[in-house]
């Protein structure tokens, strides 16, 4: 399943979505920030709410940070969106050093794909592909039709549930679950060319995390705020979310700095304040240069800004549609992401000290809908 495919399933999904009517309560990130376990990142795929809910998608991410020039990413997807349900997915990207992004993977029918509890390990097995994990380790192995790859990955940090993980929709039932499974860790990797017969042996920083939906994304957020620092001394996490108006437009979501050593501090629904926006003339979307944070939750003398400079990227995702598929859904959603150079700083008392955390970065910026 590429990413083109994807775009496909989740747009048309949000179509079908059109006339729902859910529960009008949000409860974001309310819970106990805590360490992560296998019953939290273990798949959801087969809980009552989830098997035949067409708008159920979960996914396992982990993009590696490599000096050098090269790149390495993937992902492993889970969906009944479409027409079958239980889809499984593995998509992998390797950029090699001064070559252009070589993107493959496969998608695999319920009976082709599987996983399962193994003592304190997850596993997964998707054809020819491998992947499972204790939180302490991943391991990964991918053959696709470009090249072959695996990874070790060791974390530095445990993985972690932010605010209990979980934003809550008019019930139990409806849900964004979030494990940061890799909040801040190593690995080592090995890729070979089919093409060449290339091998290449790499080492860096990396990130993974695990993610779960079952409501359409058009009822789940209006638009999105992230950022994702990876530098020699911390990670810094953030990710919020302003809901629809069917759900008040509250913003909620959490912020994280994480060192060598442990979890520094966790923020959960921060209050935000948007302001010096940049218009995009194609959309129409006002994109906010300025973004201040405070009174985040778990975290004394909170503070924070990101201040954007210049747009270095942007993603229409009806773009990737057939002109008939764009002419429908685009009458009830138009998603567009937006990636800014940007700097940042952040302030909190850690153990009753003031810390600061400053820097620049690659800030994202998404909308769902007007």
């Amino acid at each position: 399943m590429n990413r083109r495919i994807i775009t496909h399933v989740v747009l048309l999904a949000i179509l079908l979505s059109s006339g729902m009517a859910f529960g009008y309560e949000l409860k974001a990130f309310e819970g106990k920030s805590r360490k992560a376990t296998l019953a939290d990142f273990m798949p959801k795929i087969d809980r009552g709410e989830n098997k035949d809910n067409k708008f159920y998608i979960e996914q396992y991410s982990f993009d590696a940070k490599i000096k050098g020039g090269y790149d390495f990413w993937f992902q492993i997807v889970l969906s009944n969106m479409g027409v079958a349900n239980g889809k499984g997915a593995v998509q992998v990207h390797f950029k090699p050093k001064g070559g252009k992004k070589i993107k493959a993977g496969g998608t695999f029918d319920r009976s082709k794909w599987s996983y399962k509890k193994d003592g304190d390990k997850l596993v997964m097995d998707l054809g020819g592909n491998h992947f499972e994990g204790d939180g302490d380790t991943w391991r990964g192995h991918f053959e696709t039709d470009k090249f072959d790859a695996d990874i070790q990955i060791k974390n530095a940090v445990s993985p972690w549930r932010p605010g209990g993980g979980t934003a809550y929709y008019g019930g139990k039932d409806k849900y964004y679950d979030i494990n940061i499974l890799t909040p801040r860790g190593t690995f080592e990797l090995d890729v070979t060319l089919k093409s060449t017969g290339e091998k290449t042996h790499l080492t860096g920083a990396i990130y993974g995390d695990h993610s779960v939906s079952n409501l359409p994304p058009n009822h789940q957020a209006r638009r999105w705020v992230k950022m994702r620092i990876v530098s020699k001394a911390f990670t810094l996490i953030v990710n919020t979310f302003e809901s629809t108006e069917m759900y008040g437009n509250k913003w909620g979501g959490y912020f994280l700095v994480v060192s060598d050593k442990k979890v520094v501090a966790t923020g959960t629904n921060p209050r935000m304040e948007l302001s010096d926006f940049d218009v995009d003339q194609r959309s129409g979307y006002k994109v906010p240069k300025l973004i201040l944070f405070s009174d985040a939750k778990g975290v004394d003398g909170f503070q924070g800004v990101i201040k954007a400079n210049k747009m270095v990227g942007r993603h229409d995702r009806l773009e990737e549609l057939s002109s008939m598929e764009r002419a429908v859904v685009g009458k009830f959603v138009k998603p567009v992401g937006f990636k800014y150079n940007s700097q940042f700083e952040f302030e909190m008392q850690v153990d009753g000290k003031k810390k600061s955390y400053k820097g620049k970065g690659n800030y994202d910026f998404n909308q769902v809908i007007p």
